[in-house]
């Protein structure tokens, strides 16, 4: 009786801490991203066009003659729902929130990296694509 209790606890203790390492790298992951997208991006198609995100959490774009057209805040989410929809969770999921005084959009992180960014649209198919400007 005693063996099965020890047994249940450790099981119990096993599964508690996975639980807290999933949660701590969701957590780290979502970090690591705020990082990773502050900097110039440049879309694919448009070089003439810029989006600047800072450290402050602003999103400001800029058109052809470098005159800004949009600023918003913005987030990096793990969570759901977002915008709305249900959404998927976990280690391989995040989501970009764009928000202003006008509206919130929301777009789902394909891939962030030190050189490349992709978004998808939520409720569009496709992605938009962009590199980071040196």
């Amino acid at each position: 009786m005693i063996k099965n209790s020890m047994k249940r606890i450790g099981q119990f203790v096993f599964v508690a801490l996975s639980l807290l390492a999933l949660t701590s790298f969701i957590s780290n992951k979502s970090q690591q991203e705020d990082g990773l997208i502050v900097g110039t991006w440049i879309p694919e198609g448009s070089p003439n066009h810029r989006m600047v995100f800072s450290k402050s959490g602003v999103l400001t774009e800029y058109n052809e003659n470098n005159v800004v057209y949009s600023s918003s805040n913005f987030k990096i989410s793990t969570t759901s729902p977002q915008c709305g929809f249900e959404v998927e969770v976990g280690p391989l999921f995040s989501y970009l929130i764009l928000e202003n005084e006008n509206e919130i959009i929301c777009y789902e992180i394909l891939t962030l990296n030190a050189e490349y960014l992709a978004l998808r649209t939520f409720g569009h198919g496709g992605q938009n694509r962009y590199y980071r400007q040196n």
